[in-house]
């Protein structure tokens, strides 16, 4: 293996690592699902633009956590990005959850933004109506660049809700230096490159996806998210995932047995 360069090697977070690879795959696929797919520039573009539009809708002293409600999809990934290029901590947001639940999180968090797809703009508004909205843009926008902002190693780079099924929901907190740490010990143990197209069965707002997302995303690899919660009839993931071409399938056991079953 060819050794990185010393920008990639003293990147100290998955945006910055992004940002410094990002000439070298900048017209690579960098997110698909089904027939869309992203190139990385063209996801950096959207990711840029929603944290330009974070930092726009909130005084640069604030650092209230954004707080994401996307789907199981490519603005999904410019949502995180975006947040995380922001400086700011993000917190996902379920859909499908119960609008209590998700204010109950948004409350516990702390949120003062958020960040949606179009399609979530209503539900936004009834989660809050005096919170800052940004949306994630549908249509590839002139890149306005990453901000100037960086975050620290040390600084929270998530917080995510436990299902709370067994008592209130409690938020665990990771740092951008362990979330770095973690993606690169997982690329490094699968050997993941530029070439890989991996995975996503599980929901952002969840541990399992974190290696999967930010993996990829520091290797120039693809990400394909597969949708399990609204797919009637499983055998067509199992065909989606076999026309995708993608070289690493991730799974949790139970998942797994019950695709093969």
């Amino acid at each position: 293996r060819i050794p990185a360069p010393p920008a990639l090697l003293a990147a100290p977070t998955v945006v910055a690592l992004f940002d410094a690879q990002l000439a070298e795959f900048a017209d690579r696929p960098a997110v698909q699902v089904g027939e869309l797919q992203w190139s990385y520039a063209e996801l950096a573009a959207r990711a840029n633009q929603v944290a330009h539009g974070i930092l726009a809708a909130t005084a640069s002293s604030d650092l209230q956590p954004v707080g994401l409600l996307l789907g199981h999809d490519a603005p999904m990934l410019a949502g995180l990005l975006g947040a995380l290029k922001s400086a700011r901590t993000y917190v996902p947001l379920d859909p499908e959850s119960p609008v209590e639940r998700l204010q109950a999180v948004m409350a516990s968090a702390g949120v003062g933004v958020i960040v949606a797809a179009p399609g979530y703009a209503g539900l936004a508004r009834e989660l809050s109506a005096h919170l800052p909205l940004v949306l994630v843009a549908e249509e590839a926008p002139q890149d306005p660049g990453a901000p100037a902002v960086q975050p620290g190693g040390t600084e929270l780079a998530y917080i995510l809700f436990t299902s709370g099924t067994t008592g209130t929901p409690k938020g665990v907190m990771q740092t951008h230096a362990n979330v770095l740490h973690h993606a690169k010990t997982y690329r490094n143990a699968l050997g993941i490159s530029s070439t890989d197209r991996l995975s996503l069965l599980s929901p952002f707002g969840f541990d399992a996806a974190v290696m999967d997302i930010y993996a990829s995303l520091i290797s120039g690899a693809c990400l394909c998210p597969f949708d399990l919660k609204h797919e009637a009839y499983l055998g067509a993931v199992i065909e989606q995932i076999a026309a995708s071409g993608i070289t690493l399938l991730h799974a949790t056991p139970t998942v797994y047995r019950y695709l093969m079953r």
